[in-house]
């Protein structure tokens, strides 16, 4: 039988189903996707990080101590006087306030009620409070703060001895009119989980050495 010349049988060989390989010539689109493609994805997902000007991380000393000025020092004296006028003018005034241990969030006019209602009551009673803090991280740079920690509130009630408790704090503060105030407080015991190692173990508010760049 005639099977055709020997060019024609090489060429049928090579097409689909010949039973040969058959390679099709690889196009300039797909080599495109295939070699530039993820290059030019890789620069997309990077453009955010590029377009925003460098920051430097941590903190400054200089920043840490007007946070301390005008936020933690008057805070803490604020508890210990049992001025609660004084306290509330720590926050401003789209104040946020979370609380882990009642599960609930309040704006600064449903946070100012709740805490009157304490102050008021404490002072009837004969009590006092203390608060004092120690950090675990601090972050700031000329407007904005964020910052974590542990705090130990002290009850001195009217008779009987003092009663610590620990919980862990989360804040953020922004500054404007050359004044920190505080934007978002949370805080929670975790479950009466948090101890005096814990707190011990964070840096004193002024013990900046953790924190600065």
């Amino acid at each position: 039988m005639n099977h055709g010349s020997a060019e024609a049988r090489k060429k049928s060989s090579l097409e689909p189903g010949s039973g040969e390989t058959w390679r099709r010539p690889i196009s300039r689109r797909v080599f495109f996707r295939a070699s530039v493609l993820p290059w030019f994805l890789a620069f997309l997902l990077a453009l955010p990080a590029l377009a925003q000007p460098a920051r430097a991380p941590g903190a400054s000393a200089e920043l840490l101590a007007e946070i301390n000025r005008d936020i933690w020092t008057p805070f803490a004296k604020a508890y210990e006087a049992g001025d609660v006028e004084a306290y509330l003018r720590l926050h401003r005034a789209d104040f946020v306030r979370g609380e882990g241990n009642r599960k609930r969030v309040s704006n600064l006019e449903e946070y100012s009620r709740d805490m009157r209602a304490f102050f008021a009551a404490q002072k009837e009673r004969g009590a006092r409070f203390t608060v004092a803090f120690r950090f675990t991280e601090r972050l700031a740079r000329a407007d904005m703060a964020h910052e974590r920690g542990i705090f130990a509130f002290t009850f001195y009630a009217k008779e009987g001895p003092p009663r610590a408790s620990y919980g862990r704090f989360h804040t953020v503060a922004r500054k404007e009119g050359g004044t920190w105030r505080l934007v978002v407080d949370y805080d929670s015991n975790e479950g009466a989980t948090i101890d005096e190692a814990a707190f011990m173990a964070g840096a004193a508010a002024d013990d900046f050495a953790r924190f600065v760049n």
